[in-house]
């Protein structure tokens, strides 16, 4: 007899095959793997939460008690997660707007009966699930179709540049050594943040259409997400650069990790060569697993190759380094941290829902903390080139991460036992 134990239901079952079809397959590998639902008793949906990840959306389904489950097809091509003995608690289970490849979520209760309604959106693939014993849920994927690569942005000839004063911050404003403070030893609490405004100096990373260089625009939103995080939560801020400086990025981790910080914030703007693409992305350290991925971790990898020119030839080192860290203990809290961020700019920008990825870049390598880096806008799309100038735009943008870290932080206080504050 199955248990409980986080047993997958539904292999890679593929979308838009015929509905009695896929009732059929789905309710074979039920009644082949799983115990009847009913043994376990009445039970309640009380909340879902949909996801998107780099590979798949996730329609993750809330429990008071884990449950098994089946699922069906619709007519209309609709996925119908099916839970025995169990009901919806009212406005537990809808989503109204589209989140990745899931374009609604609705639900019922019928003969002592959960009905879970997925509409599968553009670029669906197929799908598969699993029922988890702690904490009692549904994880339920739907894999994406394999994006079209971008093309690589081409160095096109400076234009005269807008002239803006560059940010800088007062003199002992923030630390950016590892003397200026002792380290951190509260494990329980985040009150150490390493804030990392991408590039500087020569490597000024991407120019828009009109002139303006990536790493004065990381330097501004950095500034004003350091002194929201200063000012409003009170926590220690440590920045690898308060100027148009050059750091290396190998001293932009070991400073984070010297320091003991609890989180590490890499802010940086995109850049491709289709100057109508926009939006907001956020990824955190792991091997890529699409074209898109791989061209973003082309292009912020830029200045680490150019500072180790000997390092491109020995890329199994890398490799080495990741197949550690894809084990590592901070790679779904750097996922949650990437998801509260990403969720917030989203929120308050206003702008595309590129998701949260995944991909290997060099300044999250060696971490010893939460990491991700936040690509705010495109500096590439003119629209939001200018936006990037508008100091109240910056300072919204500031807002947003800050609103991100601080739901994620009073998330991880709350579960180890410090309170939500």
């Amino acid at each position: 007899m199955a248990t409980l134990s986080d047993k997958k239901i539904a292999v890679l079952s593929p979308l838009g095959v015929k509905a009695t079809l896929a009732r059929m397959a789905t309710a074979a590998v039920a009644a082949a793997v799983l115990a009847p639902a009913a043994a376990y008793g009445g039970n309640r949906v009380t909340g879902t939460q949909v996801r998107d990840y780099t590979d798949y959306t996730a329609v993750i389904v809330k429990l008071e008690k884990p449950a098994l489950f089946k699922v069906n097809t619709t007519k209309d091509g609709r996925l119908v997660l099916v839970i025995d003995d169990c009901a919806v608690t009212p406005g537990a289970a809808k989503l109204d707007r589209a989140v990745g490849v899931v374009k609604k979520v609705t639900s019922a209760t019928a003969k002592n009966r959960a009905y879970i309604y997925v509409t599968p959106g553009r670029g669906a693939k197929n799908y598969e699930g699993k029922s988890l014993k702690s904490p009692p849920q549904i994880f339920f994927k739907i894999y994406k179709k394999p994006p079209t690569a971008p093309k690589a942005a081409i160095p096109k000839e400076r234009p005269e540049p807008i002239k803006e004063k560059p940010a800088v911050a007062a003199r002992g404003e923030f630390a950016t050594s590892a003397k200026e403070v002792k380290p951190d030893n509260t494990p329980t609490v985040i009150d150490t943040i390493c804030i990392d405004p991408g590039h500087g100096a020569h490597f000024s990373g991407a120019e828009g259409p009109g002139g303006v260089l990536e790493k004065d625009v990381n330097l501004e939103i950095s500034l004003r997400l350091a002194r929201l995080l200063r000012d409003e939560l009170g926590v220690r801020v440590v920045m690898t650069r308060l100027d148009d400086s050059h750091v290396y990025m190998r001293d932009r981790t070991r400073l984070a990790n010297a320091v003991n910080a609890d989180l590490f914030i890499d802010v940086h703007n995109n850049a491709v060569l289709n100057a109508k693409v926009g939006g907001t992305e956020t990824y955190f350290l792991s091997e890529s697993r699409n074209d898109w991925e791989r061209a973003a971790t082309i292009a912020e990898n830029q200045d680490f190759l150019a500072e180790n020119p000997n390092f491109a030839a020995d890329p199994g080192s890398l490799n080495f380094i990741l197949s550690i860290l894809a084990q590592n203990e901070y790679l779904q809290e750097s996922s949650e941290l990437a998801h509260c961020c990403q969720e917030k700019m989203v929120k308050e920008l206003g702008l595309r829902d590129r998701g949260v990825k995944q991909a290997p870049f060099y300044v999250l390598v060696g971490c010893e903390m939460p990491s991700i880096l936040v690509e705010i806008a495109f500096i590439s799309n003119a629209a939001e080139e200018k936006l990037l100038t508008d100091p109240a735009w910056q300072q919204k943008a500031a807002e947003a991460i800050f609103a991100g870290i601080k739901a994620y932080k009073e998330g991880y206080e709350k579960n180890m036992g410090r309170g939500g504050g």
